[in-house]
């Protein structure tokens, strides 16, 4: 059990709550009680938490298809539920403060890129300088999300992945290609892998290579989030890091799938 010792021992979830204050981790336990309810054919609960998740923030809305689709059928009470508490939670926030509810999507598509990849292909270390005189990339972001996102969301289809490890790709997916990066955002990821990493650990600890790209991968992230390393590249380290556990996500994908770990789970 070291590893799930140096799992549990990871400091970037107190360093978020108990130092920054931030309330991402909120969203990432409503995300992972998404899946949980999910997992045991409870889908109105489940589409009520995913819906709490989304009028926190928007991101978990990707985790939505991922969720609603079991194999070839359609949960059409999550996504209903799911919409319907959505649909709720913001007409009466534009009832109490009007159209501003809107303005963080605004926002989100109007600013620069930043901590991402977008972000580092524009920056002073970009290859693109070479050919480029001026690179910026920001306007891929959406094209390159969309694709992303749809590619993983057809791999996770035709591999029936399971409800956890396909939620945990939908995110980091999102992370890896959406234009604005901060370490908070990190926290929605950090509580999906780990519900899915413990519901899977006796495969994993067989895996020390994954095993040990997990703990790196946020352990790093709780080095940035202190502001280590300020004079490296720290961002490249992120997305490389961050590919990498695609990468091996991925891989793992092709094993069996979480049937008989989420049944354990029950």
């Amino acid at each position: 059990m070291a590893g799930g010792d140096l799992w549990l021992l990871n400091p970037l979830p107190w360093v978020e709550i108990a130092y920054w204050g931030n309330f991402d981790v909120l969203v990432g336990v409503t995300c992972a009680a998404a899946v949980h309810c999910r997992l045991r054919d409870k889908d109105v609960i489940s589409g009520i938490w995913l819906a709490s998740g989304i009028l926190l923030k928007y991101l978990p809305i990707v985790l939505l298809p991922f969720l609603m689709l079991d194999q070839r059928r359609v949960r059409l009470r999550l996504f209903g539920s799911c919409s319907f508490f959505v649909i709720l939670g913001l007409a009466i926030s534009v009832l109490m403060w009007g159209a501003s509810t809107f303005q963080p999507l605004k926002f989100a598509v109007m600013r620069n890129s930043a901590g991402s990849i977008f972000a580092f292909l524009r920056g002073d270390s970009s290859p693109l300088w070479l050919v480029w005189n001026s690179p910026n990339v920001d306007w891929l972001a959406l094209p390159c999300l969309s694709a992303a996102g749809l590619g993983v969301f057809a791999w996770c289809v035709i591999r029936r992945t399971g409800p956890a490890l396909s939620a945990v790709l939908a995110v980091l997916v999102t992370l890896l290609f959406y234009q604005f990066a901060l370490v908070r955002y990190q926290m929605i990821l950090f509580c999906l892998i780990s519900y899915w990493a413990f519901s899977e650990w006796e495969r994993l600890r067989r895996h020390t290579f994954f095993t040990t790209l997990l703990v790196s991968y946020f352990g790093w992230l709780a080095f940035l989030d202190l502001n280590y390393f300020m004079y490296l590249d720290r961002w490249l380290i992120t997305i490389a890091l961050g590919f990498a556990l695609l990468g091996g996500l991925i891989q793992f994908s092709l094993r069996p799938t979480e049937v008989s770990s989420s049944c354990a789970m029950r």
